[in-house]
């Protein structure tokens, strides 16, 4: 892929808050390692990126997205080709725009770039230091980490049929109590089953239960009749 043709703009799925709440229980071991910063970029295609975010220094950001580095990005150059880890100073790509150099007067001296590709889109992540490089620990840990990152973000819930039976009973104006009586099984079990969606969607109420699933893939078992 070339950067050159890359859209560095968002793209109009939001994803953001999916991201950042799973991204949370990885955020802190990053932070503690990233000591001049990270940034975060999901599903990044020719149509732009489904989430960005990054703890670089402010002045960075703001120079780097006004003279458009990423095109000619070395890091970025290498992610959007590569699915891997590699530390920064191992990346033999020409950083035809001293890119790197300039980030360098910013703290981002050494760093890594965790990429995990598939799909025609690319999830990267650039941890960044200005002490030293990433020790193999560091690196194997955040591998782990951005893997399994990646892995759950990108899983699609599945619900059981008996969810699937509730939610629809549901879906057309009955309560729980009536999902269970119509059903044949305790109101217990109707609520059980709900609990179970919720966890799985990431729902707090029944209402965006229902909502997500009508979006989010179960749409066509949802919608069937129940006669």
């Amino acid at each position: 892929m070339d950067t050159r043709s890359i859209k560095w703009t968002p793209r109009s799925e939001d994803i953001s808050g999916k991201v950042s709440e799973l991204f949370e229980e990885t955020r802190e071991y990053i932070e503690d390692v990233a000591l001049s910063g990270y940034s975060l970029c999901i599903n990044q295609s020719m149509l732009g990126y489904e989430h960005f975010e990054s703890t670089y220094p402010v002045e960075w950001q703001s120079e780097y997205a006004r003279r458009r580095y990423y095109v000619g990005d070395p890091v970025v150059t290498w992610a959007v080709i590569h699915s891997g880890d590699k530390r920064w100073s191992d990346i033999l790509v020409p950083d035809m725009r001293n890119i790197m150099k300039k980030a360098r007067t910013h703290g981002l001296v050494y760093g890594a770039v965790f990429c995990r590709s598939g799909r025609g889109k690319c999830s990267f992540l650039n941890v960044a230091r200005d002490d030293r490089e990433l020790t193999l620990q560091e690196m194997f840990r955040i591998s782990d980490l951005f893997s399994n990152f990646i892995d759950i973000l990108e899983k699609e819930p599945r619900l059981t049929q008996g969810e699937l039976d509730v939610l629809r009973c549901l879906s057309e104006d009955m309560d729980v109590k009536g999902a269970a009586e119509y059903l044949s099984i305790a109101e217990s079990t109707a609520k059980g089953r709900l609990a179970n969606a919720r966890k799985k969607y990431r729902c707090k109420t029944n209402y965006f239960l229902i909502t997500r699933a009508l979006t989010e893939g179960s749409k066509s078992k949802l919608g069937k009749s129940r006669n």
